[in-house]
């Protein structure tokens, strides 16, 4: 716009001044010259000054969902079924026994617009799942996964941990494409490090469809659930940290007392305090509610850059972890839930659950 009114401006004067030397007015065109001109530099020391230092770049650092492979719980984490071919994310289920735990995908069309694949696993699974993923079939488009988990009798050690999480393929299937975007594609062919991010915002929408304490027997030590959207992130000195945001926490009384969150606030802590590091952090630091059964969030405007970098800075328990955020990349994310115990949750990611950088 100054630039534009630059010309504009400076084209209407030099009229002026044409006029005034076609009837003889030396003077007048002259002065008139001088104000154009003045007008012309100074647009354009305007224009210049509210240039951004450098122009901003955004990317979605992992790809859009292609299909989806279940894998199995231990190396070499093959793909037991799929919804179709070509599955660029995966889910994983880990702290179940090894060897095949899913079954077969149901494939249902409750209407013209919705399109159902359903598996969960087998009843010798430790901890049953279930998940359930919606397209639309006229778009191809993945709408929605619900993701369940429904405890037994089952309590493992104590404490003992069951996870269902959706991750981008990287190495676990070689053979499918992977979901995690290359370098070559960032803006400029280079991933940015922490410190160049100022944007880091999940995006879609959670809801929490149901979480409750299972009556069955015999207690657990520890019994407890909760809804996650984690990044992992990768330094040049070869540390990893996992970055765990809580968007639910159910906490319920178990054997082991002053385990678990029983009894406890919900705040940010590293469960685990050396190499590889983790942090979980509850979304109430963001200043948002922590989820009950039946609510939901939509994450898109959550900016966690800030907090992200403060934490790193803060350094680990151990005084090892690098302090300084521009030694960090984000290489790595994965949603979903985790239980121990006798806890039943269910949940549901709506639209592609993608991660949005800006730097």
């Amino acid at each position: 716009m100054p630039l534009a009114f630059t010309n504009r401006g400076v084209r209407g004067c030099m009229g002026v001044v044409a006029v005034a030397q076609k009837f003889g007015s030396k003077k007048l065109a002259a002065a008139i010259t001088r104000g154009a001109l003045t007008l012309a530099v100074f647009s354009a020391v305007l224009l210049i000054g509210f240039q951004p230092a450098h122009a901003q770049m955004a990317v979605y650092p992992f790809d859009a969902t292609t299909n989806f492979a279940l894998l199995e719980t231990q190396s070499p984490f093959v793909a037991e079924y799929s919804t179709d071919s070509g599955a660029d994310w995966n889910v994983l289920a880990w702290g179940q026994q090894g060897g095949p735990i899913w079954k077969p995908f149901t494939i249902t069309n409750p209407s013209s617009k919705v399109r159902k694949y359903t598996s969960a696993t087998l009843k010798t699974a430790n901890d049953p799942m279930s998940v359930t993923f919606q397209s639309n079939p006229t778009t191809g488009a993945w709408t929605s996964t619900t993701l369940g988990q429904t405890a037994t009798t089952y309590c493992g050690s104590s404490p003992q941990e069951f996870d269902l999480f959706l991750q981008p393929n990287g190495t676990f299937i070689p053979t499918n494409p992977s979901g995690i975007l290359p370098a070559s594609s960032y803006p400029g062919g280079v991933i940015p490090n922490l410190e160049q991010i100022t944007v880091v915002e999940f995006q879609g929408k959670v809801k929490v469809v149901s979480a409750s304490q299972s009556t069955s027997k015999p207690e657990c030590g520890v019994n407890q659930s909760g809804t996650i959207a984690s990044l992992i992130l990768s330094s040049t000195g070869g540390q990893t940290l996992f970055y765990q945001l809580d968007l639910s926490v159910e906490c319920y009384p178990g054997t082991d007392k002053g385990v678990g969150c029983y009894g406890y606030p919900v705040q940010e802590y590293f469960f685990a305090g050396s190499n590889p590091y983790g942090i979980d952090d509850p979304i109430t630091s963001y200043g948002q509610n922590l989820l009950n059964p039946g609510d939901s969030i939509t994450m898109t405007n959550i900016n966690i850059a800030t907090r992200l970098k403060d934490l790193i800075i803060g350094g680990s328990p151990d005084g090892k972890m690098d302090t300084n955020p521009a030694d960090w990349q984000i290489t790595d994310v994965y949603v979903g839930q985790h239980s121990w115990g006798r806890a039943n949750l269910k949940t549901q990611w709506s639209g592609e659950f993608l991660l949005y950088l800006e730097y």
